[in-house]
Order: structure tokens, then C-alpha cells, then sequence
């Protein structure tokens, strides 16, 4: 059941997905557009490959390892993430058609280096200014090795002639409890455009942060879902959207729990 509308369906919101360009410095596009270079099954043999669908960059995404998947959910409930590409290649467009073209079409894993992650990140929320960050997704073993450390210099060169950052993320940056939750938010918004939402998501926050917190999540969305004019679906989607776009400051150290009151960070 939808909401009934509100005032805030006819203002627009300063979100900056809106000011973000269709390519960047490299040529390559952003978004729904951006296509990886390598796609799970195809490009990984060990069965921790997968598919999922992204609501921030609205398009199939390809992820090679269980810990790219464990990133992905991360980046989507960050509100400061408004873009995010994996599988980015190196090569410029024009020497991927090279290579393309001399491998009769589908080009060896091993011949496209390529960055895991490439993250496009707003300052502060509300601000339109954007920079990009490339993540090196590895276990921690694999970041002591010598092959690790020369790939690692040569990353951060490429990243230097584009003013891009750069880090590495591993295992020991997956905080399970809060990898859950961001499970549990991401699939509460299975059907919905976060964008096309976004007023009705930031009335609904504007609203539940002004009221007390009563016994149980579960509870708060059925107050909620009153107040709305909608079901309970409906409000836990709302609430998730207003996670993932920053509108409700959810404490994801604590775990996800419908009977336990809802938690907010301070």
C-alpha cells in the first residue's frame, strides 16, 4: 500500500547523485551506464563469485569473492557513497577495444588488470563536491605477499595521476553484526527506487526522529506505517531508504532485531 502524499512530494532534494557527471576523468561511465570488465562465473572459478542488484547504482553488479559482496552491502547503506564500480579496469576505452579486438572478443582475465572497487564519495551530506576512492579488495594474508606490494605501488601511482585515493579492505574490516544489518536494510528496499522515494523517505525520518522511541522496532514501524498512511512493507522500506541516504542515523554495531527497541546513534 503506498503512502498518501505529503507537501514534500513537490519540493526537490539537494541530492547530489543529481550533480554527479554521466563519465569520469578516465572516460568511464557512472551508474546504471558502467559495465564491469569481468563478471562472476565467467571470471571466477571458485564458486564465492555472485550477481547482486545495486538500489545506489541501479544495475547488475559482478563480484568475485565473498568479501566483494561483503563491500558492496557496506557501500550501499553508506550514505555517503553515491557511486560505486567494480571490476574497473585500468585501460582506457580505446585500449580495451584493442585488446578485444586482437582476443577475438572476450579478452583473458589475466590481460585486464583492474581495480576491485572504484567509489565515488560526497564530502559531508548535502554537498555536491565528490571524490573517488580505489579499494583493493584482499584477504589478509594475500596483503603480505611481494606480488601484493608491487600491485599495491602500482594502484596507487595510477591513482596519483588522477587525484584518487586509495585503500585496501580485507576480512579484518568486516564487522559481521554490521555487515547483517546492511543485509537486512538493502533487502527491505528489494523493489523499490531509493530516488524515486526519497521525499516520502526523508518525511517519514523527519517524523520518526521527532517522536520517543517506543518497546520494539517492530512496533515503531506499525506507529509509523499509521502515520504514513501505508503498511508495515511500505514503512520498513521507507525506513531503509532513509538509511541508505542518510536521513536516519541507524547504529549498524548493534544487531538488527524487531523486538528490541529501534536502534539510533546519538
Amino acid at each position: 500500500m503506498p503512502c498518501k502524499p505529503t507537501m514534500g512530494h513537490q519540493r526537490l532534494l539537494p541530492h547530489p547523485w543529481f550533480a554527479l557527471p554521466e563519465k569520469d576523468v578516465r572516460n568511464r561511465w557512472h551508474r546504471s551506464s558502467y559495465k564491469p570488465v569481468l563478471e562472476a562465473g565467467k571470471d571466477n572459478t571458485v564458486g564465492t563469485a555472485g550477481t547482486l542488484v545495486g538500489r545506489k547504482c541501479q544495475r547488475i553488479h559482478e563480484f568475485l569473492s565473498y568479501l566483494e559482496i561483503s563491500l558492496h552491502y557496506l557501500l550501499e547503506c553508506n550514505p555517503l557513497v553515491i557511486d560505486y564500480r567494480e571490476q574497473y579496469p585500468f585501460y582506457h576505452n580505446d585500449e580495451m577495444a584493442v585488446l578485444v579486438d586482437r582476443y577475438g572478443g572476450r579478452v583473458p582475465r589475466n590481460k585486464v588488470p583492474s581495480y576491485d572497487f572504484v567509489v565515488t564519495y560526497i564530502r559531508e551530506l548535502g554537498a555536491d563536491e565528490f571524490y573517488y576512492q580505489a579499494i583493493s579488495v584482499k584477504v589478509e594474508r594475500e596483503t603480505k605477499t611481494a606480488k601484493f606490494a608491487r600491485r599495491r605501488l602500482r594502484e596507487i601511482d595510477d591513482c596519483s595521476v588522477y587525484g584518487w585515493n586509495w585503500r585496501v579492505f580485507t576480512e579484518l574490516n568486516v564487522n559481521p553484526v554490521q555487515v547483517k544489518n546492511c543485509i537486512h536494510i538493502v533487502d527491505a528496499t528489494r523493489y523499490t527506487d531509493i530516488y524515486a522515494q526519497a521525499a516520502d523517505a526523508l518525511d517519514y525520518s523527519t517524523e520518526l526522529r521527532r517522536l520517543r522511541r517506543v518497546k520494539s522496532f517492530e512496533a515503531e514501524l506499525q506507529r509509523m506505517a499509521v502515520r504514513a498512511g501505508c503498511d508495515v512493507e511500505q514503512s520498513l522500506s521507507l525506513f531503509s531508504t532513509g538509511v541508505m541516504l542518510g536521513f536516519i542515523p541507524l547504529d549498524f554495531r548493534r544487531e538488527w532485531n524487531m523486538k528490541r527497541p529501534l536502534a539510533m546513534k546519538v
